[in-house]
């Protein structure tokens, strides 16, 4: 916290340079800083991507990333207070644009889904699955965490169903169906 404290003086200090102000408003201006600073109405933002690359090895296609924002398991207190941590998807080009990112093409119809709270996200690429053997995959979100809080992030894909598995179980149900049906028109 110190070194950033220092960074932004520094900041300030450059600042002042650049505008050639005496040296007393460059004092004064350095203190209403610090002091806006240190009573919340300057909070540094910390903000940024979390990208995960994977190489899939498990057998199976992948269909869709999950994101979650997680407490650290036991810490409570201010540092550890997820509730203002949240997953950002703004989209306001060119300054902004913190829309999820995949190596996969996201599904045009609904490329992502985002939790209420943001703090889970899932990245859907069904119609381009991830397949067995396929490598350097990444996924990448952005995380905004205007408190600095001490946070975790759990990721994980899930498979896409197996087109023949599918249609088993529909074919499976639609017999029992039939069969059911045909039983209670013998009753009647």
């Amino acid at each position: 916290m110190k070194n950033y404290i220092n960074r932004m003086v520094e900041k300030v200090i450059d600042l002042t340079k650049v505008i050639r102000i005496k040296k007393e408003f460059k004092l004064l201006l350095i203190s209403v800083f610090l002091c806006l600073f240190f009573l919340g109405g300057v909070s540094p933002l910390y903000a940024g991507w979390y990208t995960v690359t994977a190489d899939n090895n498990t057998g199976l296609a992948w269909g869709d990333f999950h994101f979650e924002i997680i407490p650290i398991s036991g810490q409570t207190g201010p540092l550890y207070n997820i509730s203002n941590v949240f997953f950002d998807v703004v989209y306001d080009p060119p300054e902004t644009d913190h829309r999820p990112q995949s190596s996969q093409t996201l599904d045009p119809d609904n490329m992502w889904t985002l939790s209420s709270d943001s703090k889970k996200i899932d990245l859907n690429f069904y119609a381009h699955p991830f397949g067995p053997g396929e490598t350097n995959g990444t996924w990448t979100v952005f995380i905004n965490n205007p408190d600095g809080v001490i946070h975790g992030v759990t990721s994980y894909p899930s498979v896409v169903p197996e087109p023949v598995s599918s249609t088993l179980f529909i074919l499976g149900g639609a017999t029992l169906g039939y069969r059911r049906y045909m039983k209670n028109k013998r009753k009647s």
